[in-house]
């Protein structure tokens, strides 16, 4: 299971992608994750985790769903609170895939400062 990890600036571009410290959260029960450094965020910044499903999603034309697409409704509806931000994001993933089955998790979390 990959996942995307992104820090966005005010203005929608990508300020850096946050590195992967362990297996994704909840894989196996047992593991410790080791504390990261702390990432101050400015208003208007925003924090974007994403699963692979999302990126893996796909069209009735056989066309992915990608990171590109992802990126660019995220920097389109950055004025948005974080919670339309994510309940956009999936109604545009099921209306890209025509609502076919899921092949893969979604999970989106979106951390914005105001």
């Amino acid at each position: 299971m990959n996942q995307s990890r992104d820090l966005f600036g005010a203005s929608g571009e990508v300020l850096s992608t946050l590195k992967r410290t362990g297996v994704p959260l909840g894989l196996r029960p047992d593991t410790v994750y080791q504390e990261s450094a702390e990432i101050e965020l400015s208003p208007g910044q925003m924090v974007v985790m994403l699963t692979d499903g999302f990126e893996e999603g796909v069209s009735p034309k056989e066309e992915m769903f990608g990171a590109e697409r992802v990126l660019s409704y995220i920097k389109e509806h950055r004025h948005r609170t974080a919670e339309e931000i994510v309940a956009g994001l999936y109604d545009a993933f099921h209306t890209f895939t025509g609502h076919a089955p899921q092949l893969d998790d979604l999970t989106a979390i979106v951390i914005k400062v105001c």
